[in-house]
């Protein structure tokens, strides 16, 4: 089996949302049979933490500045609990130069590279002249790149990032498949493919990778890593925060909300320490798991992450969000994101600033919501599932076709017009027919049938024994050297009722010189 590279932050400096969605997004992979998946370290912050010990991991978080020795100590609180949860759960390739992550890649035979979640396409989170995380793969030609649910994050690209996000863009278009969290992303990128004349792809717009997995699943997840931490027990009646910004901002409406309500607070502290406040119960150096359990156990949530509302929703909660940092600052770089989400499940608006807006909030309907869920759901797997496969037939036809082990020419010049082509036969002219039709401009290969369904572990093929009127063709191309068993097939198919105009049952022609053309 070709394994995956998945290439996402998950670190963050102790970022909850960042590495559940790498988390989830390895687990779902899993789950469709990739049992080898490796993360790629694009986190420099985690590369330095992961070499550093002591005082010099104190040093290692360029994005969070420590104002004394308490701040520092809570933030290493939480870093230690990011990486034993990292080291538990991720399977990590070497390396974070350029170098050192095509030799791991090559070691643990990555042909696969899939771009994570979260914000890795947004450009204020880069430096010009910074690296960008898929430029650094845009010239290995023997792999297959795609996406799923990546973001940009804003709804709009200010003046003096606009350079940086036209490379950003250059780069996302040489992916093989694209897939963007935002319809508002999806809408920046194909105005700047246009702009700079690129081809314009297909770009699904998906879930968030937390998405993936359902409430029951991500219990069942924090249930089995119960061994390795102690879960608080006291998880009734009480509301949950998780302010990521300035939170001391907001600790008056908090109170004023969680006294209304009659509950205690549980407040995950991030990077303040805010001495004792009544009514607040201080959770420091959550594990990522715990963090969910706390949410899948609160009676409301209240944050200014992204990825407060995804669980809230996951499970079903009330929650209301303030607007992280400067409020202008937040409408260019982040805003998108909240408007998208609240959008795709038909959420309104559920920020506030104050007592009263908390008052103006209206209740979820949470039957309308995990309707839409569940269909969203559905089609962001569908398309991670078939993006996976497309991706794998991709890299097991180059490596076919770099082999030069075959013999038998597909029949190409049947198909000057575009068709849809099912394959019947899984021996040696099946195998052959199945690489040269992926090679082919005018051929898809919508499915691979044979009596054997699991000839090959490589390739999904499914059983010739089935019912043919739930599939899209054009023809059934009969891949056998035996006349015989050829003549047997089609008979069988009749009796399918499969029409006789749809079957081609023709004697292979051998490849004698070795030679065909393939497409760039």
């Amino acid at each position: 089996m070709i394994n995956i590279a998945i290439m996402t932050w998950f670190f963050g400096g102790g970022n909850y949302g960042q590495t559940l969605q790498a988390y989830a997004l390895g687990c779902a992979t899993n789950a469709m049979g990739w049992s080898d998946v490796f993360y790629q370290n694009i986190d420099s912050e985690y590369a330095d933490y992961s070499r550093a010990t002591g005082q010099e991991a104190l040093k290692m978080s360029p994005r969070h500045i420590f104002n004394d020795e308490q701040q520092s100590a809570l933030h290493m609180c939480r870093l230690r609990s990011f990486d034993a949860f990292i080291r538990r759960h991720f399977n990590l390739l070497d390396g974070y130069s350029k170098k050192e992550m095509e030799i791991s890649m090559i070691k643990n035979d990555c042909r696969v590279i899939l771009c994570g979640g979260d914000q890795i396409w947004n450009p204020y989170y880069f430096e010009e002249g910074g690296d960008i995380y898929i430029s650094k793969f845009d010239d290995f030609i023997n792999y297959c790149s795609l996406s799923y649910g990546s973001s940009i994050g804003a709804n709009e690209i200010t003046s003096k990032k606009k350079e940086l996000f036209e490379e950003f863009t250059i780069c996302i278009n040489k992916l093989n498949s694209v897939s963007i969290r935002e319809q508002s992303g999806k809408e920046l990128l194909e105005n700047e493919w246009k702009k700079n004349k690129l081809p314009i792809k297909c770009i699904n717009v998906v879930l968030d990778p937390a998405f993936l997995l359902s409430s029951d699943e991500w219990i069942s997840l924090t249930e089995e890593d119960h061994k390795y931490i102690e879960f608080n027990k006291s998880y009734k009646n009480y509301i949950l925060c998780y302010i990521v910004g300035q939170s001391r901002l907001h600790l008056n409406t908090i109170g004023q909300i969680a006294q209304e309500m009659g509950k205690q607070i549980h407040y995950i502290v991030m990077d303040e320490e805010l001495g004792e406040i009544n009514n607040f119960d201080f959770l420091k150096g959550l594990d990522p798991l715990e963090f969910v359990w706390e949410v899948a156990h609160a009676d409301y949530v209240i944050g200014d992450s992204y990825h407060a509302a995804v669980f809230s929703i996951i499970f079903n909660k009330e929650f209301a969000l303030f607007k992280r940092d400067d409020r202008e600052e937040w409408n260019y770089k982040h805003d998108g994101r909240m408007e998208q989400l609240c959008r795709t499940f038909e959420i309104e608006n559920r920020y506030i600033e104050s007592i009263d807006d908390y008052h103006s909030l209206s209740q979820i309907d949470y039957n309308s919501v995990n309707n839409i869920l569940n269909v969203e759901r559905e089609n962001s797997l569908r398309y991670l599932r078939q993006s996976l496969y497309d991706a794998y037939v991709n890299v097991f036809v180059k490596r076919y076709v770099e082999n030069g082990d075959y013999y038998f020419l597909f029949p190409k010049d049947k198909f000057n017009t575009y068709k849809k082509i099912i394959i019947y036969g899984a021996g040696a002219v099946g195998y052959h027919y199945f690489c040269q039709g992926n090679l082919c401009e005018s051929v898809s290969i919508v499915m691979w049938v044979d009596k054997e369904k699991t000839r090959y572990e490589e390739i999904p093929i499914d059983s010739a024994d089935r019912n043919y009127d739930d599939v899209d063709f054009d023809y059934i191309l009969i891949a056998n050297n035996d006349e015989v068993q050829r003549n047997e097939i089609k008979r069988f198919l009749l009796c399918k009722k499969i029409p006789e105009c749809k079957i081609i049952c023709k004697a292979p022609i051998k490849n004698k010189d070795k030679r065909y053309e393939t497409k760039n």
